[in-house]
């Protein structure tokens, strides 16, 4: 009787953190009645998967306070600029502010509202209001802005559109390939720890003997070769649609 562990590669970061989750309720409930060399690796392999979930969580969750400062900034000007020139388009106390906001408007209807544009997902607002504020900056859109005195709302607009787009960049190429990093080092460790755990246990079956481990043995093979037979459909199903494709190219090795 023993638990075999070949194969946790093929798993993908999510499955993986599932079996060792699993595996850990199974085990910490046992705790109270087992050996030291037990105790020790249960533990060891908790402190492992917390940094491992830990480090899922940054990846779901990772947003810079600039990328947040600039998109509030942008929002809030491009719905004000909108709101402001829908208010002086009837504007009857002076005729050349009025036109001025009627002109205006007319280059936001191929983008839509300020709100409209505001309540886009976030790389489609970066290049609508790229386009639109291209538009603005025509020398007639500048004469119309610079009479109503919203060159300003114009100028904050562009610089907060540009400190998002740089920051949602620069979160692509250093923090999100730190915090991926993160996840594939600290997987490798809850996965070391797993190993060590399985280990553990397939010795001390020798040692104190099948029956005592029998259930705990018996839910950890299930696990594995449950996950392990998701792994191989879902590695299968991919190899069949791409044949040219080796399996080590799979999700395994983008996890």
């Amino acid at each position: 009787m023993k638990i075999k562990t070949t194969g946790l590669d093929r798993l993908t970061r999510w499955e993986a953190f599932q079996l060792f989750a699993d595996a850990l309720a199974f085990a910490e409930i046992l705790k109270e009645t087992m050996p030291q060399l037990f105790v020790t690796r249960v533990n060891e392999l908790r402190t492992a998967f917390d940094a491992f979930d830990e480090a899922l969580v940054r990846e779901r969750n990772a947003s810079p306070e600039a990328l947040i400062a600039a998109e509030e900034a942008r929002d809030y000007g491009i719905r004000k600029l909108y709101a402001l020139l829908v208010e002086f388009s009837d504007y009857r106390f002076d005729a050349a502010k009025e036109s001025a906001a009627q002109s205006l408007l007319q280059i936001f209807k191929p983008y839509g509202t300020g709100y409209d544009i505001a309540r886009l997902r976030q790389d489609t607002e970066t290049a609508v209001l790229t386009n639109l504020l291209q538009d603005l900056e025509k020398e007639q859109a500048v004469t119309h802005l610079a009479a109503l005195g919203f060159s300003d709302i114009v100028v904050s607009v562009k610089e907060n559109n540009t400190v998002f787009a740089e920051s949602q960049q620069s979160r692509r190429d250093e923090q999100s390939q730190f915090i991926a990093g993160l996840v594939k080092s600290t997987r490798a460790d809850a996965q070391l720890a797993f190993r060590a755990f399985i280990d553990a246990v397939n010795a001390l079956v020798i040692v104190e003997g099948e029956e005592k481990y029998a259930k705990l043995v018996a839910q950890l093979n299930t696990l594995i070769d449950d996950y392990l037979s998701k792994a191989r459909q879902r590695q299968g199903k991919k190899a069949s649609d791409t044949p040219s494709e080796p399996l080590e190219n799979s999700d395994e090795t983008k996890n």
